[in-house]
């Protein structure tokens, strides 16, 4: 019966796979994965990013000099940004901020509402971390079997 060779044991003992180790990472897929083993759906909710607009709207074509100011784009992001609850005032302005900045934005990301580890943090992009991650791996591990 074949057996792995002596580096790929040694690489895999080396791993780490716990929370706070080197490959924290295939800690959290596990948790994912058992949580996901007990659900249809592992829990997310909506977090409101940013309200993002041009700073420099209100005063752009108020003088020669101010024509062709460029775009000064501000972006501001709540202290607690997850999750967001039905009701919860996004911003609040006079109304006349409205008719100068006619490019106001909000940015809305869905996040992870368990495992308690990954609450708040945007699905997609931890998600794509931890793909890298274990194709890291994988590249890493494979000329050592």
């Amino acid at each position: 019966m074949p057996t792995a060779s002596k580096q790929l044991l040694q690489a895999v003992c080396a791993l780490q796979p716990y929370r706070g180790g080197n490959g924290e990472y295939l800690w959290l897929i596990n948790r994912l994965d058992v949580i996901d083993k007990h659900r249809l759906l592992v829990t997310i909710g909506y977090t409101y990013k940013a309200l993002t607009f041009d700073g420099a709207a209100a005063i752009r074509g108020k003088a020669e000099w101010t024509k062709n100011l460029p775009a000064m784009l501000i972006s501001i992001r709540p202290a607690t940004p997850y999750p967001l609850e039905e009701g919860t005032e996004l911003f609040s302005a006079a109304p006349d901020l409205f008719e100068q900045h006619k490019d106001l934005q909000f940015t809305f990301e869905i996040a992870f509402g368990e495992p308690k580890i990954l609450v708040g943090e945007s699905v997609v992009p931890t998600l794509r971390g931890l793909l890298d991650e274990v194709d890291g791996l994988l590249k890493r591990l494979i000329p050592l079997v």
